[in-house]
């Protein structure tokens, strides 16, 4: 049996759904989407004995003390600890550049990823994004492949050190040079085609899709089908999340 109930506004109670919900007895609830309303359902799981599994966001602190509660998302901190341990793992040998910008929505990202790389004799350096290509020389090995990373993951950033290492890449090609970067990317680097793959990007994620694959040729088909409606072209993608979870 499925009871389907509207969230209320992010700033209001979720107190009249609660409670209709401990009165069927409801043995699972899918969602909620807002934080408050987490934390305001996560105090009410151990009198009602009742899971609650959040499909959306991977920042809820309550998933570490109520044993109830799941993520489909898993949070960041832990996401970005796989990361770092791949990353270490696939490009211990790599010579690591970290761009600091002013934005720097990343940097709990690459503070970890320098601390790791470090610990395991890695080659870490940091410059500021606006360096001079003299400059970024200067850090760089024309030995070991060069990984760049900036410390963050908003589409301008994306945009601007996708094309400058294009350029770098074609006016100096005796530097093996890469970019590293974010989840966001995925969309970013699909939209920007070609220029992203001419300056050799890596993204990590914890969701990818690949519209070139079968499975997921047979999955849009039987969706359409089905709903008689394609996709919305967001990541990660919804449907197939939700079809995976």
């Amino acid at each position: 049996n499925i009871l389907a109930l509207n969230e209320p506004a992010q700033q209001e109670s979720i107190k009249n759904e609660l409670q209709k919900i401990v009165q069927h007895k409801a043995h699972l609830i899918i969602g909620p989407l807002y934080a408050s309303h987490v934390s305001e359902i996560s105090q009410a799981t151990p009198a009602h004995d009742f899971k609650m599994l959040i499909p959306f966001s991977s920042k809820v602190k309550e998933v570490e003390t109520h044993s109830n509660i799941y993520l489909t998302n898993a949070p960041e901190n832990r996401k970005h600890s796989l990361a770092v341990d791949m990353f270490v793992q696939k490009f211990k040998k790599a010579n690591v550049v970290v761009l600091k910008t002013v934005k720097a929505d990343e940097s709990a990202f690459t503070t970890l990823l320098e601390a790791k790389l470090k610990a395991a004799g890695g080659d870490v350096n940091s410059l500021n994004v606006s360096c001079t290509d003299e400059e970024l020389m200067a850090v760089l090995s024309l030995t070991s492949q060069n990984l760049i990373i900036p410390d963050a993951s908003d589409k301008k950033t994306f945009q601007e050190i996708v094309a400058r290492m294009k350029q770098f890449r074609s006016t100096y090609p005796e530097y093996r040079t890469a970019l590293f970067g974010y989840p966001d990317w995925q969309v970013y680097a699909e939209k920007m085609g070609v220029d992203a793959f001419d300056a050799d990007t890596y993204f990590f994620t914890n969701f990818f899709y690949d519209a070139t694959s079968i499975p997921t040729r047979n999955f849009n088909t039987d969706y359409q089908r089905w709903f008689k409606v394609e996709q919305l072209p967001i990541y990660p993608r919804m449907a197939m999340l939700g079809y995976d979870a």
